[in-house]
Protein backbone atom coordinates (compact mmCIF):
# COMPACT_ATOMS: atom_id res chain seq x y z
CA UNK A 1 0.00 0.00 0.00
CA UNK A 2 1.50 3.48 -0.93
CA UNK A 3 2.39 5.35 1.88
CA UNK A 4 1.11 9.52 2.20
CA UNK A 5 4.00 10.86 0.78
CA UNK A 6 3.85 8.50 -2.11
CA UNK A 7 0.44 9.34 -2.69
CA UNK A 8 1.19 13.21 -2.48
CA UNK A 9 4.78 12.55 -4.95
CA UNK A 10 2.22 10.91 -7.36
CA UNK A 11 -0.15 13.24 -7.64
CA UNK A 12 2.45 16.12 -8.25
CA UNK A 13 3.97 14.24 -10.81
CA UNK A 14 1.12 13.91 -12.78
CA UNK A 15 0.20 17.97 -12.40
CA UNK A 16 3.92 18.34 -14.02
CA UNK A 17 2.69 15.85 -16.82
CA UNK A 18 0.00 18.48 -17.33
CA UNK A 19 2.54 21.32 -17.47
CA UNK A 20 5.01 19.57 -19.66
CA UNK A 21 1.92 18.77 -22.24
CA UNK A 22 1.33 22.64 -22.14
CA UNK A 23 4.84 23.42 -23.04
CA UNK A 24 4.51 21.05 -26.11
CA UNK A 25 1.47 22.70 -27.03
CA UNK A 26 3.06 26.27 -27.12
CA UNK A 27 6.31 24.93 -28.73
CA UNK A 28 3.95 23.40 -31.64
CA UNK A 29 2.33 26.28 -32.07
CA UNK A 30 5.21 27.96 -32.52
CA UNK A 31 6.73 25.55 -34.77
CA UNK A 32 3.56 25.58 -37.41
CA UNK A 33 2.73 29.29 -36.95
CA UNK A 34 6.04 31.42 -36.33
CA UNK A 35 4.23 34.99 -35.95
CA UNK A 36 1.59 34.53 -34.24
CA UNK A 37 3.60 32.06 -31.82
CA UNK A 38 6.00 34.57 -31.13
CA UNK A 39 3.47 36.70 -29.73
CA UNK A 40 2.21 34.12 -27.55
CA UNK A 41 4.87 31.94 -26.63
CA UNK A 42 7.22 33.89 -24.03
CA UNK A 43 4.96 34.79 -21.33
CA UNK A 44 2.63 31.73 -21.13
CA UNK A 45 6.18 29.58 -20.87
CA UNK A 46 7.33 31.65 -18.18
CA UNK A 47 4.08 30.92 -16.52
CA UNK A 48 4.30 27.57 -16.91
CA UNK A 49 8.55 26.94 -15.76
CA UNK A 50 7.00 28.62 -12.27
CA UNK A 51 4.00 26.59 -11.88
CA UNK A 52 6.51 23.67 -12.23
CA UNK A 53 9.31 24.75 -10.44
CA UNK A 54 6.72 25.61 -7.28
CA UNK A 55 5.56 22.03 -7.79
CA UNK A 56 8.98 20.85 -7.91
CA UNK A 57 10.08 22.70 -5.03
CA UNK A 58 6.87 21.30 -3.09
CA UNK A 59 7.76 17.46 -4.13
CA UNK A 60 11.18 18.33 -2.23
CA UNK A 61 9.52 19.30 0.48
CA UNK A 62 7.19 16.32 0.27
CA UNK A 63 10.43 13.58 0.22
CA UNK A 64 12.23 15.31 2.86
CA UNK A 65 9.94 16.50 5.26
CA UNK A 66 6.42 14.21 4.53
CA UNK A 67 2.93 15.15 4.50
CA UNK A 68 1.55 17.25 6.89
CA UNK A 69 -1.81 19.47 6.44
CA UNK A 70 -0.43 22.34 5.29
CA UNK A 71 1.40 20.17 2.29
CA UNK A 72 -1.61 19.12 1.43
CA UNK A 73 -3.46 22.21 1.18
CA UNK A 74 -0.68 23.82 -0.80
CA UNK A 75 -1.15 20.84 -3.31
CA UNK A 76 -4.91 21.71 -3.50
CA UNK A 77 -3.93 25.17 -4.47
CA UNK A 78 -0.78 24.47 -7.05
CA UNK A 79 -3.14 21.87 -8.87
CA UNK A 80 -6.18 24.56 -9.45
CA UNK A 81 -3.04 26.82 -10.25
CA UNK A 82 -2.01 24.10 -12.89
CA UNK A 83 -5.49 23.80 -14.29
CA UNK A 84 -5.84 27.45 -15.24
CA UNK A 85 -2.57 27.43 -16.65
CA UNK A 86 -2.85 24.62 -18.65
CA UNK A 87 -6.49 25.87 -19.84
CA UNK A 88 -4.86 28.77 -21.21
CA UNK A 89 -2.11 27.21 -23.27
CA UNK A 90 -4.61 25.03 -24.42
CA UNK A 91 -7.27 27.49 -25.41
CA UNK A 92 -4.67 30.17 -26.65
CA UNK A 93 -3.13 27.30 -29.24
CA UNK A 94 -6.64 26.02 -30.16
CA UNK A 95 -7.33 29.77 -30.40
CA UNK A 96 -4.57 30.83 -32.82
CA UNK A 97 -5.21 27.76 -35.11
CA UNK A 98 -8.75 29.02 -34.96
CA UNK A 99 -7.66 32.37 -36.26
CA UNK A 100 -4.90 30.70 -38.60
CA UNK A 101 -7.55 29.15 -39.95
CA UNK A 102 -10.06 31.72 -40.74
CA UNK A 103 -12.54 30.65 -38.52
CA UNK A 104 -13.52 34.07 -36.66
CA UNK A 105 -14.04 35.53 -39.99
CA UNK A 106 -10.78 38.36 -39.74
CA UNK A 107 -12.67 39.52 -36.55
CA UNK A 108 -9.33 39.22 -34.67
CA UNK A 109 -7.21 40.98 -37.65
CA UNK A 110 -9.80 43.97 -36.73
CA UNK A 111 -9.10 43.77 -33.51
CA UNK A 112 -5.24 43.45 -33.84
CA UNK A 113 -5.45 46.44 -36.44
CA UNK A 114 -7.52 48.82 -33.62
CA UNK A 115 -5.53 47.81 -30.90
CA UNK A 116 -2.13 48.54 -33.26
CA UNK A 117 -3.50 51.98 -33.55
CA UNK A 118 -4.02 52.40 -29.61
CA UNK A 119 -1.16 51.38 -28.86
CA UNK A 120 0.65 53.51 -31.20
CA UNK A 121 -0.22 56.70 -29.78
CA UNK A 122 1.78 55.81 -26.82
CA UNK A 123 4.45 52.59 -27.42
CA UNK A 124 4.33 50.05 -30.53
CA UNK A 125 5.18 47.21 -27.48
CA UNK A 126 1.79 48.03 -25.82
CA UNK A 127 0.14 46.54 -28.79
CA UNK A 128 -1.45 43.05 -27.53
CA UNK A 129 -2.46 39.74 -29.95
CA UNK A 130 -6.34 38.58 -30.07
CA UNK A 131 -7.04 34.90 -30.41
CA UNK A 132 -10.94 34.08 -30.59
CA UNK A 133 -12.39 33.22 -27.44
CA UNK A 134 -15.74 32.87 -25.75
CA UNK A 135 -16.18 36.49 -24.02
CA UNK A 136 -13.82 39.07 -24.40
CA UNK A 137 -10.62 39.67 -21.51
CA UNK A 138 -7.29 40.09 -21.34
CA UNK A 139 -5.30 36.98 -19.91
CA UNK A 140 -2.94 37.99 -17.60
CA UNK A 141 -0.40 34.79 -17.87
CA UNK A 142 -0.31 35.01 -21.54
CA UNK A 143 -0.53 38.47 -21.65
CA UNK A 144 -3.20 37.66 -24.84
CA UNK A 145 -6.54 39.80 -25.91
CA UNK A 146 -9.32 37.36 -26.20
CA UNK A 147 -12.49 38.84 -28.59
CA UNK A 148 -15.79 37.18 -28.50
CA UNK A 149 -16.15 35.06 -31.73
CA UNK A 150 -18.69 35.22 -32.78
CA UNK A 151 -19.95 38.47 -31.90
CA UNK A 152 -21.83 41.41 -33.71
CA UNK A 153 -19.07 42.30 -36.06
CA UNK A 154 -17.63 46.09 -36.57
CA UNK A 155 -20.97 46.93 -34.14
CA UNK A 156 -18.92 45.09 -31.07
CA UNK A 157 -15.06 46.20 -31.82
CA UNK A 158 -15.07 49.22 -29.88
CA UNK A 159 -15.20 46.58 -26.95
CA UNK A 160 -11.04 45.76 -27.77
CA UNK A 161 -10.48 49.25 -26.55
CA UNK A 162 -11.69 48.18 -23.22
CA UNK A 163 -9.41 45.39 -23.44
CA UNK A 164 -6.83 47.73 -23.95
CA UNK A 165 -7.41 49.19 -20.94
CA UNK A 166 -6.28 46.72 -19.12
CA UNK A 167 -2.88 46.68 -20.57
CA UNK A 168 -2.86 50.32 -19.49
CA UNK A 169 -3.84 49.37 -16.25
CA UNK A 170 -0.45 46.87 -16.39
CA UNK A 171 1.34 49.73 -17.58
CA UNK A 172 0.28 53.11 -15.46
CA UNK A 173 2.10 54.08 -12.02
CA UNK A 174 0.64 56.81 -9.57
CA UNK A 175 3.11 58.50 -7.98
CA UNK A 176 1.92 58.57 -3.96
CA UNK A 177 3.59 61.75 -2.86
CA UNK A 178 2.83 60.85 1.18
CA UNK A 179 5.37 57.36 0.69
CA UNK A 180 6.79 58.59 -1.95
CA UNK A 181 6.23 55.60 -3.86
CA UNK A 182 4.51 54.45 -7.32
CA UNK A 183 1.67 52.79 -6.79
CA UNK A 184 -0.16 50.27 -9.62
CA UNK A 185 -2.74 51.76 -11.16
CA UNK A 186 -4.90 48.74 -11.69
CA UNK A 187 -4.19 46.86 -8.46
CA UNK A 188 -4.56 50.08 -5.87
CA UNK A 189 -5.16 52.75 -6.88
CA UNK A 190 -8.45 52.01 -9.03
CA UNK A 191 -9.32 50.23 -5.66
CA UNK A 192 -11.24 53.72 -3.62
CA UNK A 193 -14.53 53.29 -6.02
CA UNK A 194 -16.63 53.03 -2.79
CA UNK A 195 -18.51 49.89 -2.64
CA UNK A 196 -16.66 47.75 -5.33
CA UNK A 197 -13.44 45.78 -5.35
CA UNK A 198 -10.33 46.55 -7.54
CA UNK A 199 -11.31 44.40 -10.03
CA UNK A 200 -14.28 45.91 -10.70
CA UNK A 201 -12.98 49.09 -10.41
CA UNK A 202 -10.34 48.64 -13.14
CA UNK A 203 -13.37 47.37 -15.20
CA UNK A 204 -15.15 50.96 -14.52
CA UNK A 205 -12.00 52.44 -15.27
CA UNK A 206 -11.41 50.50 -19.06
CA UNK A 207 -15.08 51.77 -19.48
CA UNK A 208 -14.28 55.25 -19.12
CA UNK A 209 -11.24 55.00 -20.80
CA UNK A 210 -13.16 53.01 -23.78
CA UNK A 211 -15.17 55.96 -24.28
CA UNK A 212 -12.12 58.54 -23.94
CA UNK A 213 -9.99 56.92 -26.67
CA UNK A 214 -12.79 55.84 -28.95
CA UNK A 215 -15.55 58.70 -28.57
CA UNK A 216 -19.09 57.73 -28.75
CA UNK A 217 -18.46 54.50 -30.45
CA UNK A 218 -18.36 52.76 -27.31
CA UNK A 219 -20.94 54.03 -25.34
CA UNK A 220 -22.85 53.23 -28.47
CA UNK A 221 -22.02 49.36 -28.47
CA UNK A 222 -22.39 49.03 -24.46
CA UNK A 223 -25.35 51.45 -24.17
CA UNK A 224 -27.38 49.80 -27.51
CA UNK A 225 -25.95 46.11 -27.73
CA UNK A 226 -24.47 44.63 -24.43
CA UNK A 227 -25.74 46.22 -21.21
CA UNK A 228 -28.87 44.49 -19.00
CA UNK A 229 -31.47 47.50 -18.30
CA UNK A 230 -33.57 45.43 -15.74
CA UNK A 231 -29.88 44.11 -13.84
CA UNK A 232 -29.91 44.89 -10.32
CA UNK A 233 -28.10 48.18 -9.74
CA UNK A 234 -26.92 47.35 -6.01
CA UNK A 235 -24.40 44.21 -6.75
CA UNK A 236 -21.81 43.79 -4.51
CA UNK A 237 -18.10 43.28 -4.54
CA UNK A 238 -18.13 39.70 -5.02
CA UNK A 239 -18.40 39.63 -8.93
CA UNK A 240 -15.94 40.06 -11.59
CA UNK A 241 -17.86 43.44 -12.67
CA UNK A 242 -20.28 45.78 -11.24
CA UNK A 243 -23.68 46.05 -12.09
CA UNK A 244 -24.32 46.93 -15.65
CA UNK A 245 -26.51 49.72 -14.67
CA UNK A 246 -23.56 51.64 -12.89
CA UNK A 247 -21.65 50.68 -16.44
CA UNK A 248 -24.41 52.19 -18.64
CA UNK A 249 -24.12 55.67 -16.13
CA UNK A 250 -20.11 55.57 -16.56
CA UNK A 251 -20.38 55.33 -20.10
CA UNK A 252 -22.66 58.15 -20.41
CA UNK A 253 -21.26 60.54 -17.84
CA UNK A 254 -17.60 60.08 -19.35
CA UNK A 255 -19.23 61.20 -22.64
CA UNK A 256 -21.38 64.10 -21.37
CA UNK A 257 -18.16 65.22 -19.50
CA UNK A 258 -15.88 64.79 -22.90
CA UNK A 259 -19.02 67.00 -24.36
CA UNK A 260 -18.73 69.79 -21.83
CA UNK A 261 -14.98 69.93 -22.19
CA UNK A 262 -15.09 70.20 -26.20
CA UNK A 263 -17.86 72.46 -26.23
CA UNK A 264 -17.60 73.61 -29.78
CA UNK A 265 -17.86 70.01 -31.07
CA UNK A 266 -22.13 69.26 -30.93
CA UNK A 267 -21.86 66.19 -32.28
CA UNK A 268 -20.48 64.58 -29.33
CA UNK A 269 -23.70 66.07 -27.40
CA UNK A 270 -26.15 65.18 -29.96
CA UNK A 271 -24.84 61.21 -29.47
CA UNK A 272 -24.98 61.52 -25.85
CA UNK A 273 -28.62 63.08 -25.29
CA UNK A 274 -29.44 59.91 -28.45
CA UNK A 275 -27.75 57.78 -26.12
CA UNK A 276 -29.23 58.57 -22.70
CA UNK A 277 -33.09 58.80 -24.35
CA UNK A 278 -32.35 55.17 -25.48
CA UNK A 279 -31.11 54.00 -22.61
CA UNK A 280 -34.25 55.75 -20.12
CA UNK A 281 -36.63 54.67 -22.59
CA UNK A 282 -35.62 50.69 -22.00
CA UNK A 283 -35.52 51.61 -18.23
CA UNK A 284 -38.96 52.89 -17.82
CA UNK A 285 -39.49 49.25 -17.64
CA UNK A 286 -37.62 48.39 -14.99
CA UNK A 287 -37.77 47.78 -11.44
CA UNK A 288 -36.69 50.07 -8.84
CA UNK A 289 -33.91 47.94 -7.45
CA UNK A 290 -32.05 48.38 -11.15
CA UNK A 291 -31.82 52.16 -10.40
CA UNK A 292 -29.23 53.85 -9.51
CA UNK A 293 -29.38 56.29 -6.09
CA UNK A 294 -28.39 59.53 -6.11
CA UNK A 295 -25.64 58.69 -4.02
CA UNK A 296 -24.45 56.25 -6.63
CA UNK A 297 -25.14 59.21 -9.47
CA UNK A 298 -22.92 61.74 -7.31
CA UNK A 299 -19.84 58.82 -7.34
CA UNK A 300 -19.81 57.88 -10.55
CA UNK A 301 -19.70 61.52 -11.75
CA UNK A 302 -16.41 62.17 -8.78
CA UNK A 303 -14.75 59.15 -10.46
CA UNK A 304 -15.86 60.04 -14.07
CA UNK A 305 -13.72 63.43 -13.38
CA UNK A 306 -11.16 61.59 -11.22
CA UNK A 307 -10.16 59.23 -13.87
CA UNK A 308 -10.29 61.98 -16.78
CA UNK A 309 -7.93 64.02 -15.22
CA UNK A 310 -5.96 61.10 -14.83
CA UNK A 311 -6.06 60.13 -18.20
CA UNK A 312 -5.60 63.39 -19.85
CA UNK A 313 -2.19 63.79 -17.76
CA UNK A 314 -1.20 60.04 -18.61
CA UNK A 315 -2.51 59.35 -21.69
CA UNK A 316 -3.68 62.43 -23.38
CA UNK A 317 -2.62 61.04 -26.88
CA UNK A 318 -5.02 58.33 -26.88
CA UNK A 319 -8.04 60.77 -26.73
CA UNK A 320 -10.16 60.25 -29.59
CA UNK A 321 -9.81 63.24 -31.77
CA UNK A 322 -12.87 64.74 -33.59
CA UNK A 323 -11.78 65.98 -37.27
CA UNK A 324 -14.88 67.28 -38.84
CA UNK A 325 -13.88 67.34 -42.49
CA UNK A 326 -12.39 63.27 -41.95
CA UNK A 327 -15.63 62.27 -40.92
CA UNK A 328 -17.64 64.09 -43.53
CA UNK A 329 -15.75 62.16 -46.21
CA UNK A 330 -15.96 58.93 -44.47
CA UNK A 331 -19.84 59.37 -44.02
CA UNK A 332 -20.26 60.19 -47.88
CA UNK A 333 -18.07 57.17 -48.34
CA UNK A 334 -20.12 54.62 -46.32
CA UNK A 335 -23.17 56.19 -47.70
CA UNK A 336 -22.11 55.89 -51.15
CA UNK A 337 -20.98 52.17 -50.79
CA UNK A 338 -17.42 53.55 -51.75
CA UNK A 339 -14.47 54.58 -50.52
CA UNK A 340 -12.72 58.74 -49.39
CA UNK A 341 -10.10 59.89 -50.66
CA UNK A 342 -6.82 58.35 -49.98
CA UNK A 343 -5.42 61.64 -48.19
CA UNK A 344 -8.01 61.69 -45.89
CA UNK A 345 -5.98 59.45 -43.04
CA UNK A 346 -8.67 58.13 -41.50
CA UNK A 347 -8.24 55.84 -38.58
CA UNK A 348 -10.34 53.13 -37.42
CA UNK A 349 -12.00 54.95 -34.28
CA UNK A 350 -13.24 57.55 -37.36
CA UNK A 351 -15.22 54.43 -39.38
CA UNK A 352 -16.40 53.64 -36.25
CA UNK A 353 -17.24 56.73 -35.23
CA UNK A 354 -19.67 57.39 -38.49
CA UNK A 355 -20.78 53.93 -38.53
CA UNK A 356 -22.48 54.33 -34.97
CA UNK A 357 -23.74 57.86 -35.80
CA UNK A 358 -25.39 56.48 -39.35
CA UNK A 359 -27.42 54.23 -37.20
CA UNK A 360 -28.16 56.55 -34.13
CA UNK A 361 -29.55 59.10 -36.95
CA UNK A 362 -31.65 56.11 -38.97
CA UNK A 363 -35.66 56.36 -38.85
CA UNK A 364 -37.83 54.54 -40.24
CA UNK A 365 -38.18 57.35 -43.04
CA UNK A 366 -34.38 57.32 -43.41
CA UNK A 367 -32.92 53.80 -42.22
CA UNK A 368 -29.43 53.18 -42.58
CA UNK A 369 -27.54 51.72 -45.71
CA UNK A 370 -28.07 47.85 -46.04
CA UNK A 371 -24.19 47.85 -47.00
CA UNK A 372 -23.10 50.23 -43.88
CA UNK A 373 -21.23 46.77 -41.82
CA UNK A 374 -19.92 45.56 -45.28
CA UNK A 375 -18.53 49.28 -46.16
CA UNK A 376 -17.28 49.79 -42.42
CA UNK A 377 -15.39 46.44 -42.44
CA UNK A 378 -14.04 46.83 -46.00
CA UNK A 379 -12.63 50.83 -44.84
CA UNK A 380 -11.09 49.18 -41.60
Amino acid sequence: MPTDTEVLLARIERERYRLRRARQAMDGLLAQLPDLGRAVHPQIMTTIGQADGELDALAGRARRYGVNTARLEEAAARTEATTRVVDEAFALATGTLARSWGLDDGACTEADRLIAELAGRLDNGLARPTVPGDVEFLHRAAYVIRRRVPDHGVWDLPVMAHEFGHVLTMQFDLYDPVTNTARPLGAEALGTWPGYSAQQAEELFCDIFATYATGPAYPCTMILHRLDPVSDATGGPAGTHPPDAVRAAVVLETLHQLTVREPAEGRYRMAHEQLTSAWNALREHVSASAKLSTAQESTVRLQVTGTLGLLGRRAQPLRYEWRNAVLRQLDQALAAGGKPDTETGYQIRDVLTVAWLSRLDATGARPAPEHLETWARALI
